[in-house]
């Protein structure tokens, strides 16, 4: 032992998509992320109030 601290971590660790294998494969987005994800934002607004009314 040195008596050096081991590097502490200060909050959740990162998870990053790696779509190299993806992309091997010859596979490729057909919507762009930022459209995507406000299709999906949409969806979700559009259908907030039939999921409440499940719940």
């Amino acid at each position: 032992m040195t008596g050096l601290m081991q590097p502490v971590s200060l909050g959740t660790p990162r998870k990053l998509l790696d779509v190299g294998k993806l992309h091997a494969l010859g596979w490729q987005a057909n919507i762009p992320l930022r459209e995507g994800v406000e299709a999906t934002y949409q969806w979700y607004l559009r259908h907030l109030a039939s999921a409440r009314a499940v719940a």
